[in-house]
């Protein structure tokens, strides 16, 4: 599962793509809480681009740190929840559950730093 980022200027060329033009910013390794919140109300997920703005992305960044931060409180909702699927890992909030969400919010962090303006980003899964 991948994000990618588009530069605005590849957007100039009117036969961009994804593929060719964007660039890998991140790479999860069957986190499936993530593909979930990414996938939510899609039909086919697999081998589609999912458009997604840094909003979202900050909002993803939000749903992390509260489930990293409330991992010690049983009465606390995940706002990620761990999906079943070939393929997807363990579905248990362990040390490598939360350790994908620490990631997220990190990689997150950085792109709000490096963010401009008309940047896109795209999530990417393969299965």
């Amino acid at each position: 599962m991948y994000l990618y980022k588009l530069k605005q200027e590849a957007k100039k060329n009117p036969t961009y793509s994804i593929d060719e033009d964007g660039f890998e910013v991140m790479y999860w390794r069957k986190a499936n809480a993530i593909h979930q919140w990414f996938t939510y109300g899609y039909e086919n997920d697999n081998l589609e681009y999912i458009e997604c703005d840094m909003e979202k992305l900050q909002v993803l960044k939000r749903h992390c740190q509260k489930d990293i931060d409330n991992k010690d409180n049983p009465d606390h909702k995940k706002n990620l929840e761990t999906a079943r699927g070939l393929f997807w890992g363990g579905i248990e909030y362990d040390e490598w559950f939360y350790e994908d969400l620490q990631k997220t919010v990190n990689k997150i962090t950085e792109l709000e730093q490096d963010h401009e303006e008309d940047d896109e980003y795209f999530y990417f899964a393969w299965y």
